[in-house]
């Protein structure tokens, strides 16, 4: 053990370069070394790989504990990237430093192994990027207007089989619409991701589309029913007018016979 002029205490290092600098200690995988600091900045545990690059686990107490990694240097808080921070009112934050959810994540989020199990409400993926169950509460609308008629507009849409690029081991097609078509059509459907600039379809809003052209061709077949009805209705008085002209044919035809041999 070592303590320099400066205060800092150096075990298994005659340099200490922290108040608290710990050298040494068995091996990690792939042969890593593991130095253990305590930095002036944040209580701060260091990890080095051959002193080329450092990771750290740091707490700045008034706010935060943060991990870093691939660091250049010990003084992982400036020289590393921040990989993940779990603020004191318990938020995570993953590629961010001010998680403003629970868990609040920057780029894409894998799950595995997905079971199926009861669900209490569809997911909804606001503009901020926040996972919440889909809503339709009247309170939470205004400028509530009932949608333009939209049969003409469904007949115009294209549906289309198709194999995904990245999934072409696929047994089965999968179905669906081509975002930019549905654009030209209904762009009040169709999104643009704002990180990769792939366009999509919010699939789930085809419902009130579909609901209102259903809506549409049912009145349609009521009109057609209407007029057949009244079609029938003229027909059976055709009939019955045609009997009656039939009846007195056949009376008229009789008394010319009975005169006819007088």
């Amino acid at each position: 053990m070592r303590i320099d002029k400066n205060g800092n205490v150096g075990i298994g290092t005659t340099a200490p370069d922290a108040p608290l600098h710990a050298s040494g200690g068995t091996a990690m995988t792939a042969g890593w070394n593991r130095t253990s600091t305590l930095q002036a900045t944040y209580p701060v545990q260091v990890f080095n790989s051959n002193a080329t690059k450092w990771a750290g686990i740091g707490y700045d107490f008034a706010n935060a504990m943060r991990f870093w990694v691939n660091a250049s240097s010990n003084d992982v808080s400036n020289t590393g990237t921040s990989a993940m921070t779990i603020l004191n009112n318990g938020n995570v934050g993953i590629g961010t430093t001010s998680p403003g959810e629970v868990l609040d994540v920057i780029g894409n989020a894998r799950f595995s192994a997905i079971t199926a199990g009861a669900s209490a409400g569809a997911l909804h993926y606001t503009a901020t990027g926040v996972l919440t169950t889909n809503t339709s509460d009247r309170r939470l609308k205004k400028d509530i207007v009932s949608l333009a008629p939209t049969l003409d507009k469904v007949m115009q849409l294209r549906s289309v089989s198709f194999v995904w690029k990245d999934d072409p081991n696929r047994k089965h097609k999968d179905l669906g619409f081509i975002a930019q078509e549905v654009e030209q059509i209904f762009p009040e459907i169709v999104f643009t991701n704002p990180n990769d600039g792939y366009m999509g379809v919010n699939y789930d809003r085809f419902i009130s589309v579909l609901t209102k052209a259903m809506q549409e061709q049912q009145e349609i077949i009521n009109d057609l029913k209407s007029e057949n009805a009244l079609l029938k209705q003229t027909d059976q008085k055709r009939e019955m007018e045609i009997k009656s002209l039939k009846s007195d044919i056949s009376e008229i035809k009789t008394m010319l016979n009975q005169q006819s041999k007088k």
